[in-house]
């Protein structure tokens, strides 16, 4: 009898419906192994954003203070280097840990292989436009996780009534895909640039490039295409049934306070 059938005929194996637990809605093709290398192969491939979401957060300065008029020389006073680096080791346990413990809940009550971390993209919008470089945003940084953690609430609320479905079904197939295909490009950036990865890319950027008219001309092109791709999704919707016509409503009118589309296409 191998691993897999000793699991498998265990308590563990009939709670997550391995193959040959006799639970009457096991998966053929779930086996202990077979999972345990989903697993590791699902950490190493997620295990960086433990390292890249404190290194990004940190920039914020965290609730360091700095009494300099600008803030971007707090980093020359020694103390406030120590707070940030404090700050910095205490989101690389903050992240390892509430990712691993969300994981672990939605793996024990969903049955489901999915992993939860941090976001690679809202966590660089809270650091950089949000509250800023060492506080440099117009947003404080106590005020803006008071924010996150509204945000949290409301989409809970979503996903409890539904809504948050109806919202996905919104975003284009082309849209989640190119979203996927920019992150893959964000990490292969992180990993040929010279601070964190093997130093082929190197050289830093001005400031204010976002703000350059030729990165303001491609906005009412990028605009226009996302808003052609979501009106095949709206004409779909069947509006003479309430179900249907309600939630979606509740979240068009809703997209416009919850996300920016000029932040959408920098991304």
């Amino acid at each position: 009898m191998g691993i897999d059938d000793i699991v498998s005929s265990s308590t563990f194996g009939r709670i997550f419906r391995l193959r040959g637990s006799g639970h009457p809605d096991e998966v053929p093709t779930a086996t202990f192994l077979n999972e345990l290398r989903a697993g590791v192969t699902t950490f190493a491939t997620m295990a960086y954003i433990i390292a890249v979401n404190a290194a990004i957060l940190s920039q914020t300065g965290g609730p360091c203070e700095c009494d300099l008029q600008n803030r971007m020389d707090c980093d020359t006073l020694d103390s406030y280097a120590t707070c940030k680096e404090d700050v910095r080791r205490d989101l690389i346990t903050a992240t390892a840990a509430v990712a691993g413990f969300s994981s672990f809940l939605f793996g024990f009550f969903t049955n489901l292989p999915v992993a939860l971390a941090p976001g690679m993209g809202l966590n660089a919008y809270f650091a950089f436009q949000v509250v800023g470089v060492n506080g440099t945003g117009a947003i404080p940084y106590r005020l803006a996780l008071t924010a996150v953690f509204v945000e949290g609430l409301v989409f809970i609320f979503l996903a409890l009534t539904g809504m948050r479905q109806w919202l996905v079904k919104l975003i284009p197939a082309t849209i989640k895909t190119a979203t996927g295909v920019g992150i893959g490009l964000f990490l292969t950036e992180i990993g040929l640039s010279y601070s964190a990865g093997i130093g082929a890319i190197t050289g830093m950027c001005d400031g204010a490039l976002m703000s350059n008219p030729k990165v303001n001309c491609g906005y009412p092109g990028g605009e226009l295409a996302v808003g052609c791709m979501m009106i095949r999704q709206i004409t779909a919707i069947n509006w003479r049934y309430v179900g249907d016509a309600i939630p979606s409503f509740v979240v068009l009118a809703f997209i416009p306070f919850s996300y920016s589309v000029a932040y959408g296409l920098i991304a």
